[in-house]
């Protein structure tokens, strides 16, 4: 896809400017029918970029039509990595816009093209299983689901990204939660916290933030004493994976202190509201 303007619009996309891709794809897309053609492949990709821009800025009925004109075009290698992600970006917006009908086969065609490749596996491809999940989940296929976040957990286990690793456990664990089989979920949720113990920071404050709303899930069936159980549990192991310095620590808190008092926790309910508290104090105020 390298145009002059194509090397620029990949940096600022990946350093997430996304403003300032806006203003540079119209000229790509010019730029590389000008040099390639409207047939290129190097047209499907830009139109690929387009459909990106539109994904994350929430426009979703544009970013379709810029990846189904991605598709349209074609690439030279139907196996290639260019033709997998167009489809899973595809798949992934009709997602977010609710249409797990539409996904569905999208995510089929990318998982039996990549069967057919003959070089190296596709970097997204765990990613693929886990949105192949979703739409299993939300189908309310938790078997299924469950079997493809296995499968995208040990493809995304030797990659080294931590954060993928962890968004994949806590999808299997809402799952897994769903199915009533709380055991197993302890342990996938231990998994993350376990990790997140020698992540301090920003990495293991987004799985907290991340693993909370799962365990609403538990909640719901809730008033098992197995729910109860679970969420009291993981609140109580999740009180130390909090840090006082994290963006709107204090409502965490204290939504967790509310959640124990629910359970019954006194104690532990107190402690946490005392402590949001002295966060909310050490706070700066608006506007300083």
């Amino acid at each position: 896809m390298t145009t002059s303007i194509g090397d620029e619009l990949v940096a600022v996309m990946h350093a997430g400017e996304f403003e300032r891709a806006a203003q540079l794809i119209g000229p790509h897309i010019e730029q590389t029918r000008q040099v390639f053609g409207d047939d290129h492949e190097n047209m499907a990709s830009a139109f690929n970029w387009l459909g990106c821009i539109y994904q994350v800025t929430d426009r979703l009925d544009e970013a379709v039509i810029a990846y189904e004109r991605a598709l349209a075009i074609g690439t030279d290698d139907p196996t290639g990595d260019l033709a997998i992600m167009m489809r899973a970006n595809l798949a992934e917006t009709h997602s977010m816009r609710g249409d797990a009908s539409a996904a569905a086969p999208l995510l089929a065609e990318a998982l039996a093209l990549h069967a057919r490749r003959t070089g190296p596996a596709y970097l997204g491809l765990g990613g693929l299983y886990q949105q192949t999940a979703a739409v299993s989940e939300n189908a309310g296929d938790l078997d299924d689901a469950e079997r493809h976040l296995l499968h995208a957990l040990r493809l995304s286990a030797d990659s080294g990204i931590d954060s993928l690793v962890d968004e994949i456990r806590i999808h299997l664990c809402r799952v897994l939660l769903k199915r009533g089989d709380f055991i197993t979920a302890a342990g996938v949720r231990d998994q993350v916290l376990s990790r997140i113990s020698v992540d301090a920071g920003w990495r293991g404050a987004w799985a907290i933030g991340h693993l909370l709303p799962v365990l609403w899930v538990a909640h719901e069936s809730a008033m098992t004493e197995a729910g109860a159980l679970f969420v009291r549990d993981s609140l109580l192991a999740m009180e130390s994976h909090v840090y006082d310095d994290e963006p709107k620590a204090d409502e965490r808190l204290r939504g967790m202190a509310q959640s124990l008092e629910n359970l019954g926790e006194l104690e532990a309910a107190e402690r946490l509201r005392l402590r949001a508290a002295k966060v909310s104090m050490l706070m700066p105020a608006n506007g300083c």
